[in-house]
């Protein structure tokens, strides 16, 4: 027998095996492997790719062993491990398979997408803080990796740091424009908020932070689904979002002037009592000038610009920027208001 012959052979039919399994042409690649495996029925890779064949194909029970069996003959293959934790996990047996993503990590320590994979595996078995950690390392060693923000994104949502989570999904967004699922994810965070905000409300200004956040999620999941129609999720989404927020609307349309009063107190004060009865009541196309002044000298930066710009766009008829505006306005608020009362040539300087 010619051994170089042979090697050669079996050399090439790896490279095309592994091309097709890449191009997801899995019957092809399985017919390469399989005739290495004649070859050299000892062969670490053959016998992994053969397995990851068969696993892709639909049949599991033959994959087990030809991974098992990948694994006992190059343990330090990092790929052998993640081939066999993929059966385990199609069998249900999920700390097996998690001990294989380990070893696969411990192979291959600088691979960022590894610790990828093994902290997506931790996120579905609720093990949240350690998939954080894997994000962590991921970023340290890839830090334009749209998955490992991805992933950090869904770890930091999913322990309710929101702002947070929003800072990641945004990263993957900058990095990837065109890719949905950070503006799907996006959305859910906003969904999720406004259905906390509602299910235990601390105050009635929740109810209109809880409409700002489902205007925003509305938003993210429309975008969400413009790029890439077959989003499923998202669209489920959307129309939950879409529903609620229409809720939300009628709940706040239904509130007697009255009640506003109780509302504004929780987040600014009798200035803003009076500049939510105008904005959302209709009245005077503009309210005057010192009330204004006080009520922006009276909140800090942020939300007092939020409400300048709510009222500018009130005065221009723009209904949805003017409410926008107030909502995130209130959304900012969390601080009691000093009371200033300034004149025109105060508010002119």
């Amino acid at each position: 027998m010619d051994f170089a012959f042979e090697e050669k052979r079996i050399e090439g039919l790896l490279e095309t095996g592994w091309q097709s399994f890449v191009a997801d042409d899995y019957e092809t690649a399985l017919r390469e492997v399989e005739t290495v495996l004649l070859i050299d029925g000892e062969n670490p890779l053959a016998n992994s790719l053969a397995a990851a064949c068969l696993f892709r194909l639909g049949r599991v029970a033959e994959a087990e062993p030809l991974a098992r069996n990948g694994v006992r003959l190059a343990p330090q293959a990092a790929l052998s491990h993640v081939f066999l934790a993929e059966v385990l996990l199609a069998g249900e047996r999920y700390e097996e398979a998690e001990s294989e993503l380990w070893e696969a990590v411990a192979a291959e320590p600088y691979s960022a997408n590894l610790h990828i994979e093994l902290g997506r595996f931790l996120l579905t078995r609720g093990q949240h803080t350690e998939a954080r950690n894997r994000a962590e390392r991921a970023i340290e060693l890839s830090p334009e990796n749209v998955e490992a923000h991805l992933l950090m994104g869904y770890c930091l949502g999913r322990m309710q740091e929101f702002e947070e989570a929003e800072r990641a999904l945004k990263r993957a967004q900058k990095l990837r424009p065109d890719d949905d699922r950070a503006l799907a994810h996006r959305g859910m965070l906003c969904l999720a908020q406004a259905y906390l905000l509602i299910k235990s409300p601390e105050d009635k200004a929740d109810y209109m932070r809880a409409a700002y956040r489902l205007e925003r999620a509305q938003e993210f999941l429309s975008r969400a689904v413009e790029i890439n129609p077959a989003n499923q999720g998202a669209k489920e989404n959307l129309e939950a979002a879409s529903k609620a927020f229409e809720q939300a609307k009628k709940l706040l349309d239904a509130k007697p002037f009255s009640d506003w009063w109780a509302v504004a107190g929780a987040v600014t004060g009798m200035c803003l009592a009076f500049f939510l009865s105008r904005l959302l009541f209709g009245g005077e196309e503009s309210v005057s000038s010192t009330i204004i002044s006080s009520l922006i000298a009276a909140i800090p930066t942020g939300l007092g610009l939020a409400l300048y710009f709510a009222r500018n766009a009130r005065r221009k008829a723009a209904d949805k920027e003017s409410r926008l505006s107030l909502f995130q306005a209130i959304d900012r608020s969390d601080a009691k208001p000093r009371f200033e009362v300034k004149d025109d040539a105060d508010e002119k300087r």
